[in-house]
């Protein structure tokens, strides 16, 4: 079109306006075709559309009641709905997969799934759990899990169905994997199509249940296992190179070398490598620090030893002290997490040393602007865990129970299993050595465990009696079951693991042999790159709200966000955000409370936070101290937000003639304030 306009133009100047003129209405005409083809909007909301994911064997055809085939779309692939029509005593729609382009054809309304919210679940990984069941009817499954005798059914159906044939009169429809399936390896769906909270008699608690649909997203079929225990494993110790940590900096030194020189010319040799990241403290908060944090060996698959020594021997102690006894540590370990070769390897693990607690929110000297428990959640979304390690010192002695809190949530892996945390009384050196010797030579040792489960010999016998008794609740433990669960995904994405074929099916969120604490599922929000971008800048009005009542009556704190809220409104470009390029959607006509702020997509959803919830009343009743952790929570989420932003490899396309504006990113429920 532009290359007319411009042929014409050359022609003379009356040419030239008649082009122009023709070249406006035409521009006209688009916008206003593309704004008539808006999706329809979901029952009760404004601005939230309605969406469908296609049935097995539906077509799109270009007409209700039409023989005329558009596309025959992959099982449950999402469209947005432009239209519904009647057509001979049935309902037909008219779909297409960008909300701001038009339309493609019409399907069935039979032929299709509501999904009224973009929430779906991940497997949490299989180890040491039951495989979760999927059946037929919501009644079915109640009458499962309330059976008294669940402890007992609930392993022999697995076993029973993992052999191809369940109980009869079961309900059973499918099983999950024996492998761990890695969503960002192999993406699949598992889209919540209805959600409800049920009370569990035999549990004496209330626990959720999903109806839900299976998509995997990948025609490839499943491999068999390797034939080789090929499992490499990556390592990254994360050290605090503050003025105290000299020797110890140069002990962790020692403990590689004689790693290096016990697998040095072997098959295990070839399958580890290392890294290493210092950090020290805020640069700002005192002169002479020289960084934060820092990459001296980056880890590789292409690893290379004698570099790496030479590498980590630029490593020391600061010569000037930190300001307070606490240091950033978190930027260490986010610095690690960043590092691009994880991807390579089936074994992740940090070890972070330190003789401090860290730095987090609101201490405005924290540079990742994310909590303890933030941090956490990122490293297990990664599949990376995080070894901890705290020196004792007596210097720090009153600091201690603050940083072990810390450490052991850092290390957290999964409910039930005590967190690999280890401390050294005293800091005293000849402690620290056998220590740091044996952690390293546990986690390399996990090359060689590839099929072994961490547990006692009597429960290694190959069946199906998973939930193996605890073990995994000893900390001496807790490395072997690290490795065990990684090993399970490192199979999954070498075997290509699916999620269970397409299927449509209820099932628990918690695991059949411990209801009480085990999960088997995780709950994500699908949202698209503009989403994550509105999210983040609405909770910017609420950070800028509270700045400006500081030391004034927190009661005031509503009014003050009405009025921050209404100067975005009428001036978008103050609002602070991912990318300026993307226009932000700011409509809030009533504040009954946060959560109205942050958009009806949000407050439309069947889970509640605690920034959802909170009002003016609630507002007024906190303690100053609750409102703080609620306005901590919502600095907190906004940097874990850019974080999972940037994060660029992991958008996934839900359709294939989706734009880039319609990928979406797994976001972890758990991360929202």
């Amino acid at each position: 079109m532009s290359r007319s306009f411009l042929s014409l133009g050359s022609a003379g100047p009356v040419l030239g306006l008649a082009a122009c003129l023709a070249f406006g209405l035409l521009s006209l005409a688009e916008g206003a075709l593309a704004q008539a083809h808006q999706p329809l909007v979901q029952d009760g909301t404004t601005s939230i559309p309605q969406r469908v994911l296609s049935r097995p064997d539906a077509v799109v055809t270009d007409a209700p009641g039409s023989s005329g085939e558009v596309e025959r779309p992959d099982p449950f692939s999402l469209y947005y709905v432009f239209a519904r029509e009647d057509h001979q005593g049935a309902q037909w729609i008219e779909v297409g997969p960008n909300r701001d382009q038009a339309p493609v054809g019409w399907l069935p309304a039979d032929g299709s799934v509501d999904w009224k919210q973009t929430l779906v679940l991940t497997f949490t990984n299989p180890a040491d759990r039951l495989p979760a069941l999927f059946f037929d009817d919501r009644d079915t499954l109640i009458d499962f899990v309330e059976d008294e005798r669940l402890p007992v059914l609930a392993p022999d159906y697995v076993s029973q169905t993992r052999a191809g044939t369940p109980p009869d009169g079961a309900g059973i429809v499918s099983i999950e994997g024996e492998d761990f399936i890695d969503f960002k390896e192999q993406f699949y769906l598992l889209p919540i199509l209805d959600a409800e909270e049920v009370f569990l008699s035999a549990a004496g608690r209330r626990a959720k249940i999903f109806e839900i649909a299976s998509i995997p997203l990948s025609e490839e079929e499943e491999t068999p296992p390797p034939e080789t225990d090929d499992f490499p494993v990556g390592l990254v110790f994360v050290i605090d190179t503050t003025i105290s940590m000299d020797p110890y900096i140069d002990r962790t030194r020692e403990a590689v070398r004689t790693i290096f020189d016990n697998i040095k010319g072997s098959e295990i040799g070839e399958r580890v490598s290392f890294g290493m990241v210092g950090f020290r403290d805020n640069t700002e908060g005192a002169e002479g620090l020289g960084y934060t944090s820092k990459v001296f060996a980056p880890l590789s698959s292409d690893f290379d030893p004698e570099e790496f020594l030479q590498q980590i021997q630029q490593m020391d102690a600061a010569t000037a002290s930190s300001r307070g006894f606490n240091e950033d540590g978190l930027a260490g370990v986010v610095s690690a997490l960043e590092l691009e070769a994880w991807k390579d390897f089936g074994g992740r693990f940090i070890v972070f040393i330190s003789d401090a607690g860290v730095r987090e929110p609101p201490d405005p000297l924290a540079t990742t602007g994310m909590t303890v428990d933030q941090v956490n959640a990122a490293s297990r979304d990664r599949q990376i865990a995080v070894i901890s390690l705290l020196l004792q010192t007596p210097i720090g002695s009153a600091y201690h129970a603050r940083a072990e809190d810390q450490l052991r949530r850092l290390s957290f892996w999964r409910e039930g299993w005590a967190a690999p945390f280890y401390s050294v009384p005293d800091g005293a050196l000849d402690s620290f050595g056998p220590m740091i010797d044996e952690l390293t030579s546990n986690i390399v040792a996990q090359v060689t465990a590839m099929a072994t489960p961490p547990f006692a010999e009597e429960q290694q016998s190959g069946d199906e009696s998973e939930g193996q008794g605890g073990a995994c609740a000893d900390s001496g433990n807790a490395i072997g079951c690290l490795g065990y669960a990684m090993r399970l995904a490192w199979l999954g994405r070498t075997t290509g693991a699916q999620a269970p074929s397409v299927f449509r099916a209820w099932t628990p969120q918690f695991a059949l042999d411990d209801p009480l604490n085990g999960r088997s599922f995780d709950v994500r929000i699908l949202l698209n790159r503009n989403q994550v971008n509105n999210l983040y800048a609405r909770l910017g009005l609420v950070l800028e709200a509270a700045n400006q009542v500081i030391g004034e009556d927190p009661g005031l704190f509503f009014d003050v966000l009405q009025t921050v809220i209404a100067q975005a409104t009428n001036d978008p470009s103050t609002l602070e955000d991912l990318d300026p390029s993307q226009a932000i959607e700011l409509e809030v006509s009533e504040l009954p409370n946060l959560g109205a702020l942050l958009g009806e997509y949000f407050g439309h959803l069947p889970f509640k936070t605690r920034l959802m919830r909170a009002d003016r009343a609630e507002w007024d009743r906190m303690e100053g101290g609750e409102r703080d952790q609620i306005l901590t929570s919502v600095r907190s989420a906004r940097q874990l937000l850019k974080f999972y932003y940037q994060d660029v490899d992991n958008w996934i396309a839900l359709h294939p003639q989706a734009t880039d504006g319609e990928k979406v990113y797994p976001l972890p429920l758990e991360v929202l304030p």
